[in-house]
């Protein structure tokens, strides 16, 4: 089975940490979430993890969020599109389609911000001239065609890590959006 598992400077980010001890309590600092999600040919039935995704951030991020946020709809069609579109993309290029196949999802929730980690059972972020377009996109983001997975190029960080994309948010971006 492929598995999923973020560089530390990703999570250092984010300031993700397993937990922290207070006195003589262990208070977790960080939430981590992973899934395995089957793949759909049509990206309408990623609609749930969208939305888990979504509210999972404002109940952590609480009031951080609701009362800095200046378009909150516009915060969640960012991050909606996020999940859509890496997760259509894991289905379509990396797992050809294939429902028999997987795709691992995974969350990091920390206090800087979200990494969001996606690993499908293909070779697609293996590949040398994928890793080398997406590092182009991150420093050249504008595109003739742009499809719904390049809203991705709107977050702190994009990076290949293990066959896997990783996607940084920090919650200074939800505050204060590029798009």
């Amino acid at each position: 089975m492929f598995r999923l598992k973020p560089p530390q400077q990703l999570l250092k980010d984010i300031g993700y940490k397993e937990t922290e001890t207070l006195g003589l309590v262990a208070s977790p600092r960080g939430i981590r979430v992973k899934m395995d999600v089957r793949t759909y040919t049509s990206k309408k039935f990623y609609g749930i993890y969208s939305a888990m995704f979504i509210a999972a951030i404002k109940e952590h991020f609480g009031g951080k969020i609701t009362a800095s946020v200046i378009d909150v709809h516009e915060m969640d069609a960012f991050l909606n599109y996020i999940i859509l579109g890496v997760l259509h993309n894991a289905a379509k290029h990396g797992n050809q389609n294939d429902s028999q196949k997987k795709i691992i999802l995974g969350w990091w929730f920390g206090e800087k911000g979200i990494l969001v980690g996606i690993r499908d059972e293909g070779d697609f972020y293996l590949r040398a001239s994928i890793r080398a377009a997406i590092n182009i996109r991150k420093r050249l983001p504008s595109h003739k065609n742009p499809s719904d997975f390049d809203i991705i190029y709107e977050a702190d960080n994009v990076s290949i890590s293990g066959g896997a994309l990783f996607v940084t948010i920090l919650i200074n971006s939800l505050i204060h959006p590029k798009h």
